[in-house]
């Protein structure tokens, strides 16, 4: 107001220049559903002469029914005068408000826009978030209603949403373990890595720790340590294959959901709220990324990060102890994980005693198992011997031809400008903002506690391969589940700040506001980006498409490939070696001795899919399927099985 009483041109124009928005904002999500063939339009802008005519009746359609909605409340509300019109018009907005997402929810829709633009995708999810966090303010009341509730109920209030949590984590369990399945019986993988796995599993069910015979020296400690391993063994002896590791892994990440709401509900006192976080948790694209990239130890890493953060906001000792014990022993490096622990612990947390327990802990660990343990003490190791080499990962921040770790921590100090143009790639910020967008960003609010995040983003974003920076890959396992542990931090901390006052809002609803921001947030990014729902991003191991985007009418050749590689497989005996193809590799590896062919010369079968091979590598095929030493059992579906009918010479039991 001027102090003549009278109302601002630039002030009352605005509520005007929002209601047209807001009348002709349904026309872009209505349009679509009468010419679903036209929404590539979005992106190429491209059309035939009669589109924008027809585009134009659906604004004006929106425009007058909308329109008089307006009218009506003006109406109804008995204000008279142009002051009058002006209110209602603002009221209107602030109920209406969420139609100003129809135009970018539409753009969405947009065939392959997620594969194509990004960057653009994720700007749209940013802009429906907010708009629907602002939407929902204008809903919330600003006070909640007294009412005399009973203690029962309030009881079933509490328990409700944990409930819910617990079949929330079910059916994300059996979802992914079946989504696992599938590609793995479907050939859907390129790493041998749940060979692997299943192999040293077998081994170490069977007395002989972490012996693995696909990797060199036989066993896994030339590339990781990672004796939490043993902790699974009983478990896989009940069922020895390389899907009870896929359905363990499904369920040991979806269990994360249930430490995150107890903190979330601890740290907000609302179990809804809380609710709204776990299931974001569990809609997260790089979770289904490392759920579905086979099985790794590092992957087991992250619900423990998550506990671990809820005993210390608990005062829990114990079970921080207990858990950070779990840590390190899930991979060695983790130790180096572990320190930023301690440095949360002893800084943000204020107890530096334990902090630098934490600390020395994870040193004297990581220093034992790299002098004593490991094949190689380097950090990134050489290579050499029976040890495999990590320098690649970082070979950008190692300048030194056979540098290491101190190499790496040198460059950070000394040329940190370089560091942060290799943090700053623009993959790398497409991979920051996944990672970050489904929690609205809300993590980097919590006050002293982004020092959990230090870890994870120097791994991720200080890579020079692909993989770390992928939410595609086990990697984001380091970084994904304390971004989540700290949404609940960032989410109370930014209601509190004294910004808030200034713009006006109420604490508690913005709160509240924001939780739907988060989920509708966490259901887009999922949508274009996730495991659930059929896009053109998702790839399994950043390669290939997973099978369940497929029809299942689609897959008869897959399933017929299945049902033959079952039958050739269930004629070898479990005591027997076997040497197969890279992708046959994870469904003969529950067994002491298996390998990639053409290693293994020794192997008392192969299993083989000859149009898989190359150079020498076939033409070894062609000349062992036509010698003496083997006999061909069983074939179909492009798929061979040989059995050794004759020892193995002295120059092939070498190989």
């Amino acid at each position: 107001m001027r102090e003549d009483g009278a109302t601002p041109v630039r002030s009352s124009l605005a509520p005007f220049v929002v209601a047209a928005l807001v009348c002709l904002s349904p026309a872009a999500l209505v349009w679509p559903l009468f010419f679903p063939d036209r929404l590539d339009y979005v992106l190429t802008n491209r059309s035939d002469a009669s589109f924008p005519r027809s585009l134009a009746i659906f604004a004006l359609a929106s425009l007058a029914l909308v329109g008089s909605f307006y009218l009506y409340r003006w109406a109804r509300s008995g204000s008279r005068g142009f002051a009058g019109l002006v209110a209602s018009t603002r009221s209107c907005n602030s109920t209406l408000l969420i139609l100003l997402a129809c135009a970018p929810a539409a753009a969405l829709a947009a065939p392959a826009i997620e594969s194509e633009a990004p960057f653009f995708t994720l700007f749209l999810v940013s802009l429906v978030s907010l708009v629907a966090a602002a939407s929902a303010y204008g809903w919330i009341a600003a006070e909640g209603r007294p009412t005399a509730r009973r203690e029962d109920a309030s009881e079933w209030r509490q328990v409700l949403p944990l409930l819910a949590v617990l079949a929330a984590a079910g059916g994300y369990a059996l979802a992914l373990s079946w989504f696992s399945i599938l590609n793995h019986r479907y050939l859907n993988v390129a790493s041998f890595d749940l060979a692997i796995y299943d192999n040293l599993l077998w081994n170490t069910s069977h007395g002989r720790f972490l012996a693995t015979s696909l990797m060199k020296g036989g066993t896994h400690m030339g590339g990781h340590f990672d004796p939490v391993l043993v902790l699974l063994a009983p478990i896989y002896r009940l069922a020895p294959s390389a899907e009870t590791l896929l359905i363990l892994q499904a369920a040991w990440l979806g269990s994360a959901a249930v430490p995150l709401f107890l903190l979330s509900r601890r740290v907000l006192g609302a179990g809804w709220i809380a609710l709204v976080i776990a299931v974001a948790y569990l809609l997260h694209p790089a979770l289904h990324g490392i759920n579905l990239y086979e099985f790794h130890s590092i992957a087991l890493v992250g619900p423990l990060l998550v506990w671990s953060v809820y005993f210390l906001e608990r005062g829990s000792w114990w079970g921080y102890w207990i858990v950070l014990s779990l840590i390190l022993l899930t991979r060695e490096d983790m130790a180096l994980l572990a320190c930023g622990i301690g440095l949360y612990v002893a800084d943000s947390l204020r107890r530096p005693k334990a902090g630098i327990a934490t600390v020395f802990l994870a040193v004297l660990y990581f220093s034992i198992v790299k002098l004593w343990v490991m094949a190689e003490p380097g950090i990134f190791m050489s290579g050499t011997g029976d040890s495999y080499s990590y320098r690649t990962h970082f070979e950008q921040l190692i300048p030194r031809e056979g540098g290491g770790g101190l190499d790496f921590v040198l460059s950070l100090v000394t040329n940190p400008i370089f560091a942060l143009r290799v943090a700053l790639e623009q993959e790398k910020l497409l991979y920051l903002l996944l990672i970050l967008l489904p929690g609205l960003f809300l993590p980097l609010f919590s006050r002293g506690r982004q020092i959990l995040l230090a870890y994870g983003l120097v791994f991720c974003l200080l890579s020079s391969k692909p993989g770390p920076h992928s939410i595609y890959k086990q990697y984001s396992s380091v970084l994904l589940p304390f971004a989540m542990a700290l949404l609940p931090y960032g989410l109370r901390d930014l209601t509190r700040s004294d910004w808030l006052e200034r713009i006006g809002w109420d604490r508690a609803r913005a709160r509240r506001a924001l939780t739907v921001g988060v989920a509708v947030a966490a259901l887009l990014v999922s949508w274009k980006f996730g495991a659930f729902v059929g896009n053109r991003a998702f790839r399994v191991a950043q390669w290939r498409p997973p099978v369940h985007f497929t029809p299942a009418g689609e897959l008869v050749e897959e399933e017929a490939r299945y049902q033959s590689l079952a039958e050739l497989v269930a004629r070898i005996p479990a005591s027997a070696s076997v040497s197969a193809t890279r992708f046959l590799v994870p469904h003969v590896s529950n067994r002491e001795k298996v390998h990639i062919y053409p290693l293994g010369g020794h192997a008392d079968y192969l299993l083989v899919q000859p149009k898989t091979l190359q150079g020498r590598g076939e033409s070894r095929f062609q000349a062992q399927r036509e010698s003496e030493d083997f006999e061909e059992i069983g074939s179909g579906e492009g798929i061979v099985l040989l059995k050794r009918v004759r020892p193995a010479r002295a120059r092939e039991r070498g190989r």
